[in-house]
């Protein structure tokens, strides 16, 4: 009895596969476009999982993460991530808020001069930058605040994998003379392998100091800002108080920040969310 009722479920199977394979040549291209959006589905989640695993799940690299902020501008309540030489420079000025005050940007920049001449992440911070994000150092140091003024010496830190792949691990190279989109660049540090601050896409493959200047008339806004609140200092406070700053800054530069724009924070794992985050 049991041999019989495992050949009658066999036969049904051999029958359902088969009505299914012709029901699949009559309808190929539906058929194939439904596996398709499924198999894109099933990527999408998994994408979407994955970047929400990384910035909600996990920690971030970051001492005491919970008084780590994005720094904004919000124009009519809605927040944007960019910052003007003389707004972060004014940023700085406000210690009772924020301290760590770290501006950066990824750019791209042909190493020349060397045996493989290759395109890199490059990492334009300025001296804060490396303070707020306690990065560990293989060789040498980080930025000197004199190195992030206008008009300062050409300084670069390398991460540890670009000295590793590109310089053989060179335990002289500091001191060294590298070429990044022509100009010269002393090499003073190496950091310490895996170090990721998840403030960009890429990570720099080496590092150079911003030195903003804020006594330029450039008023384009292309600084990503992060800080840490003062100790004691929460996040409302922290935006009742910048909004008083940003009146401060439009008194003293009325052409460079509207009337309907105003500062504020946002927590950095909130900021890293971004998109993600269900709107409502």
């Amino acid at each position: 009895m049991i041999g019989l009722n495992v050949r009658i479920h066999i036969e049904d199977f051999f029958k359902d596969l088969t009505h299914s394979l012709r029901i699949f040549r009559q309808n190929a291209a539906f058929a194939t476009s439904a596996i398709a959006a499924l198999a894109l589905g099933i990527g999408a989640n998994s994408a979407i999982f994955s970047l929400v695993n990384a910035v909600l799940l996990k920690p971030l690299h970051v001492r005491e993460s919970d008084r780590v902020v994005r720094v904004l501008l919000s124009y009519q309540g809605r927040p944007t991530s960019a910052g003007s030489p003389q707004i972060v420079s004014f940023w700085r000025q406000h210690g009772e808020v924020l301290q760590d005050v770290a501006a950066s940007r990824l750019e791209l920049m042909n190493l020349t001069g060397a045996a493989d001449p290759q395109q890199l992440t490059v990492g334009r911070i300025n001296a804060e930058f490396f303070h707020l994000f306690d990065a560990p150092v293989s060789l040498g140091r980080t930025f000197a605040a004199e190195e992030d003024l206008p008009r300062s010496g050409h300084v670069a830190v390398l991460s540890h994998a670009l000295w590793s792949r590109s310089f053989g691990a060179d335990a002289h190279i500091l001191g060294k003379n590298i070429l990044l989109a022509g100009a010269s660049y002393v090499v003073v540090g190496v950091l310490g392998p895996m170090f990721d601050t998840e403030q960009f896409d890429q990570l720099p493959e080496v590092w150079i100091p911003f030195q903003l200047d804020p006594e330029s008339t450039d008023g384009g806004c292309y600084c990503q800002v992060t800080a840490r609140l003062r100790p004691g200092v929460g996040i409302p406070a922290a935006r009742a108080q910048l909004a008083v700053v940003a009146e401060q800054f439009r008194s003293r530069f009325p052409k460079l920040l509207g009337p309907k724009t105003s500062f504020t924070v946002e927590p950095l794992q909130e900021a890293l969310v971004g998109d993600v985050r269900p709107h409502t």
